[in-house]
């Protein structure tokens, strides 16, 4: 996915790695801020672009940090990285090869998907 240099720069500069506030079991885990933007430009799917590139704009307009390394929980099943932008809290949703295909946030009740579309499954694919 292209992303102006500028912009990734912007957002490796105004990330916060945040690394004693992250939610891990094991500090080694944790998850840098570099890496969150590398993965959003490198890794992530083509229906999830829309969405990592509003993503990444509004990472290089002020603070963000890392809240959660990659990890699942009770109500979210799928692998994920938790970030807060702008006080909003985002989940990067990662496939089994650690891409990532859908970003996503709450809004009182409702998830809202920062792409406004659903993520491509694969025919057959249990929902």
């Amino acid at each position: 996915m292209y992303v102006s240099p500028r912009t990734v720069e912007a957002a490796k500069r105004c990330g916060h790695d945040n690394i004693h506030g992250q939610f891990t079991d094991v500090p080694r885990d944790t998850v840098r801020a570099g890496k969150v933007v590398d993965l959003l430009v490198k890794a992530t799917s083509p229906g999830a672009q829309l969405g990592a590139r509003k993503l990444l704009t509004l990472m290089s307009n002020g603070g963000w940090k890392v809240i959660a390394n990659v990890h699942r929980s009770r109500n979210d099943p799928t692998p994920h990285i938790r970030v807060s932008v702008c006080n909003v809290e985002y989940h990067l949703r990662l496939d089994a090869r650690g891409c990532v295909f859908d970003i996503t946030y709450r809004k009182g009740d409702e998830t809202i998907r920062l792409s406004q579309h659903l993520p491509y499954v694969r025919p057959g694919a249990a929902g």
